[in-house]
């Protein structure tokens, strides 16, 4: 069944068709076999994806330093710098792709196992590390985002034994007393709450309005209307520190058993949304550490080193784009405007989507707060200097354009394979190449994949 996630709006149209069962007459040349061509036209895309992995660009054992490698890619003459560049491409991209392996691997199986021990997960990272020459860095990364795991896993499961009673839980984090039927549902470092009750289920979604503006601040009509179109989120504040970025909500007016598919399905989104989240949080926080610890206080490398955690950061925020961009394309086909203003609308008009505005000033709490323990600059030098990159490298104009040309890019797909894309394998295929993509690259891709389409009409 099609899932609403995060601010998905439905038409009347496709509310009356999930009602259906989700079938459109005139949609119903959609479920039709796929042809020997339409499989080769993926097969060959997934082909040329593969290949280049055949032989591993990193031996067996190797460590592949991306920092130190650029550093001797620029060294080498102008003859030589262009090969040497595409084989340091191939390293990095061959080595991001096992990164993020290793990341589903560890989520699978903390999810399988919430205590298994860290040691064990541990052995898994080192396998990782000598197929994929990560650096000591990486792994040290790592293990310090088990650590956290376990950290708050700990203080989530100390919370649930201090407050056994839903209600008192719901008061707790978030500072008022639930007018409806709440239920909690432990999750490994997640608490999942479903609400019966619509003013419930604001209190938690506007959480940060709530802590911004006060207790008796009153939502808007637009951010009441918002948060009707909303049936599931992950919600990174609440009233206690140790456990913000913790909590899931769902939208269950309608009284859904946990067991419901469309229940299920929002909650293990959402739930890989928060250790995702939580992981990639972890490894750009340790790396920027220790690049500023290493920095001793000299001006240039401070702000270097700030530069490189402030790129990340943005980064991380274009592939949590994709991943809900990636979360409408499993639900089904929407229009390009209605995608763009769903991820693009502001923090102030209701947005949840709005990265960089949410970003921001917990970039310049850290700043403040933990930068300084390992920076010898007074909090105030730290803070400036934060500001000042952060205008340069968050450039919210070009996140927009990298949204709508990525999703232009979907649709592109879409129009060009349209008589099969709801064809569950196709679609899937064509999902899976996507997905090991970063947002920007999309447009390539597709492009690729209907010049191929278009060449096979013409043989």
């Amino acid at each position: 069944m099609p899932l609403k996630f995060e601010g998905e709006v439905m038409s009347p149209e496709e509310q009356k068709r999930k009602e259906m069962g989700n079938k459109d007459p005139l949609r119903d040349k959609l479920e039709i076999e796929l042809t020997e061509e339409d499989i080769e036209i993926i097969e060959e895309a997934e082909e040329a994806l593969e290949k280049k992995w055949k032989e591993p660009p990193i031996k067996a054992g190797e460590v592949f330093h991306p920092e130190e490698e650029l550093k001797n890619v620029l060294a080498f003459p102008k003859s030589e710098r262009k090969e040497a560049l595409e084989r340091y491409k191939e390293k990095l991209m061959y080595q991001k792709e096992g990164l993020a392996e290793m990341q589903e691997e560890l989520i699978k199986r903390i999810r399988q196992n919430p205590n298994e021990k860290t040691d064990e997960l541990l052995e898994a990272v080192d396998e990782f590390a000598e197929v994929y020459g990560l650096t000591p860095d990486q792994v040290s990364a790592t293990g310090d985002m088990l650590c956290e795991y376990k950290v708050k896993r700990a203080h989530l499961l100390n919370f649930l034994s201090e407050y056994p009673d839903d209600e008192e839980r719901f008061k707790i984090l978030f500072g008022a007393e639930p007018k409806g039927e709440i239920e909690v549902i432990e999750g490994p470092m997640t608490i999942f709450f479903r609400c019966k009750n619509a003013e419930d289920f604001e209190r938690i979604y506007f959480q940060y309005r709530f802590l911004e503006e006060g207790d008796d601040y009153k939502l808007t009509k637009e951010e009441k209307k918002r948060a009707k179109e909303v049936v599931g989120a992950f919600i990174k504040n609440c009233r206690i520190g140790e456990l913000k970025g913790t909590v899931i909500i769902e939208n269950n007016a309608a009284g859904r058993p946990l067991e419901d598919p469309e229940s299920q399905a929002l909650y293990e989104h959402e739930e890989q949304h928060a250790m995702y989240d939580m992981m990639k949080e972890e490894m750009q926080f340790g790396k920027a550490f220790r690049e500023l610890q290493e920095a001793g206080g000299d001006d240039k490398k401070t702000e270097a080193a700030i530069v490189n955690f402030l790129k990340e950061r943005r980064d991380f925020w274009a592939d949590s784009a994709k991943d809900e961009i990636l979360a409408y394309m499993k639900g089904g086909h929407r229009s390009v405007k209605d995608i763009i203003k769903i991820l693009s609308r502001r923090r102030l008009a209701g947005g949840i989507y709005d990265y960089y505005a949410m970003d921001k000033q917990s970039i310049l709490d850290v700043a403040k707060n933990d930068f300084t323990k390992i920076v010898p600059k007074e909090p105030a030098e730290i803070e400036k200097m934060t500001k000042k990159q952060m205008n340069k490298v968050y450039d919210r104009k070009e996140f927009d354009d990298m949204l709508e040309k990525g999703i232009d890019a979907y649709i592109k797909l879409w129009n060009a394979f349209e008589d099969k894309i709801d064809n569950p394998q196709y679609k899937e295929r064509i999902i899976a190449m996507l997905e090991r993509e970063p947002l920007k690259r999309w447009p390539l891709v597709a492009k690729r994949l209907i010049e191929a389409k278009e060449k096979r009409k013409k043989n």
